[in-house]
């Protein structure tokens, strides 16, 4: 390897490939720009108004500050320090071992950084960041991983995991979306799979399955394989291929509709609860429910319950209005008004009214 030494350029620096540039004192300032062509590594902090690489690998050994922008073409940067630039544009890899401040950050393949902070990234293959990101627009080709974000607006074709965040907007993920901690999001929109810690999202969209290890707040929930909650579940209204499962208890303001079974362990509230197979709560309040099988030890509170033909029903019914299909078997019923197709089972009935 070649080798010079340089301490305040008042031009442009141009650097050939395989050779090392150090300082003669502590670091290297460049008034103008840093061309480099090649292989060419910096031993010292550098301080520039651009820098301009093509066709190979650029290491500092320091802080790299770049006033205005930075391109790299047909290669990679590392950095084993800072690096602060006005414009980002690296092609294929970009390795920071510290932190990134930037206005626009643009990698066409793989970016690491100890943190980020920047107002867009946009990152073609992977983005892995140690600390904390911090961007308005972040869009990523395959996958990303942080400890915590803080953005407006996420996009990731692939898988996304972090450990907690907070995003104002949106996050988009193709794939599978992994929040171990907490999280926060106006939208949630997963193609696969999405697993959750404590979360507070406005709508949620998920493809296959959802799984929340904390609590879930939601406005509109639509899922279309199964849900998993082990702590409190509130929401708007819940649409749900094929079950959900809370441990705690569940407060839906209106309507929750499941394809196959609702498992709740405490106290299940809904405006409206339509299933199309059974349901199971310790007690459940509704002003409708239509289901074919309900198990609710402390009982069923509704204006209007139906349970399908050949349902069954375990726990009291105490209803304005109760309709029992044929061969339906039931407990206790306590209804204002109650319609009973024929070959129904009950044990005690206090009806005002029977049909």
């Amino acid at each position: 390897m070649r080798e010079f030494k340089v301490g305040i350029v008042e031009g442009d620096l141009r650097v050939s490939d395989g050779y090392v540039v150090k300082a003669e004192r502590n670091r290297i300032i460049v008034r103008g720009r840093i061309i480099c062509s090649g292989d060419c590594t910096f031993e010292a902090p550098v301080e520039a108004e651009a820098l301009r690489a093509r066709n190979g690998s650029v290491v500092v050994e320091g802080d790299l500050k770049i006033r205005r922008d930075l391109e790299v073409r047909n290669g990679k940067l590392s950095v084993y320090g800072g690096l602060e630039a006005d414009d980002i544009d690296v092609d294929e890899q970009l390795f920071v071992e510290g932190y990134i401040k930037a206005s626009d950050i643009n990698v066409g393949g793989t970016l690491k950084a100890d943190s980020i902070e920047a107002l867009e990234v946009d990152v073609g293959g992977v983005l892995r960041v140690k600390g904390e990101l911090r961007a308005s627009d972040v869009s990523v080709g395959g996958s990303m991983t942080c400890r915590r974000m803080s953005v407006e607006r996420l996009d990731v074709g692939g898988t996304a995991k972090v450990e907690e965040g907070h995003v104002k907007d949106s996050i988009s993920v193709g794939g599978t979306f992994e929040s171990k901690g907490s999280i926060e999001a106006g939208r949630l929109d997963v193609g696969g799979v999405a697993r959750l810690g404590k979360a507070n999202i406005g709508d949620i969209e998920v493809g296959g399955s959802l799984s929340v290890s904390g609590d879930l707040k939601a406005e509109r929930i639509n899922v279309g394989g199964s849900i998993r909650v082990r702590g409190e579940f509130e929401a708007e209204s819940v649409d749900v291929g094929g079950f959900i499962e809370i441990e705690g208890g569940a407060d839906v303001k209106r309507r929750i509709n499941v394809g196959g079974v609702i498992k709740v362990g405490g106290v299940l509230r809904a405006k409206r609860i339509d299933v199309g197979g059974s349901i199971e709560a310790r007690r459940i309040y509704t002003d409708r429910i239509e289901a074919n099988n309900i198990m609710a030890e402390e009982g069923v509170w509704a204006d209007l319950i139906v349970i399908g033909r050949r349902g069954n029903v375990r726990g009291k019914i105490v209803a304005k209005r109760a309709c029992l299909r044929e061969r339906t078997r039931v407990e206790d019923v306590y209804a204002e008004e109650l319609e009973a197709e024929d070959m129904c089972m009950m044990r005690n009935v206090y009806a005002h009214r029977a049909i």
